[in-house]
């Protein structure tokens, strides 16, 4: 009886250090989300002190073009960390942060 293989582990090589050019603050958080539900992933990037800034995906999934369009007009706080699902499981995605604070803010998606 053969011993089955692990299965094959990921390599990733280093690209670039100041992807796109952009400077989000200290401590950045990033996560891909397709926010305008248009098919694609968008950039949504938490930061130390910088809140929380949308860069929308002009392009296409597999040729991105993000456009700064600013910050989530959300409370502002410390190491803020974006996560997204259908928390209250009424078809849409909401936004869960986390923060320096160490609790967690639900913010429920209010568009139908």
């Amino acid at each position: 009886m053969k011993t089955p293989e692990p299965p094959s582990q990921p390599e990733f090589t280093l690209i670039s250090d100041e992807y796109l050019d952009l400077d989000v603050g200290r401590r950045s958080l990033p996560v891909l989300h397709d926010f305008d539900s248009d098919g694609d992933l968008d950039l949504i990037v938490g930061s130390e002190s910088e809140g929380i800034r949308l860069l929308l995906n002009e392009g296409t999934r597999n040729v991105p073009e993000f456009t700064d369009s600013g910050l989530l007009p959300l409370e502002h706080f410390g190491f803020a960390a974006p996560a997204f699902g259908d928390i209250d499981a009424d078809g849409d995605d909401d936004i869960l942060l986390g923060g320096s604070g160490g609790g967690l803010w639900f913010y429920e998606n209010q568009r139908r």
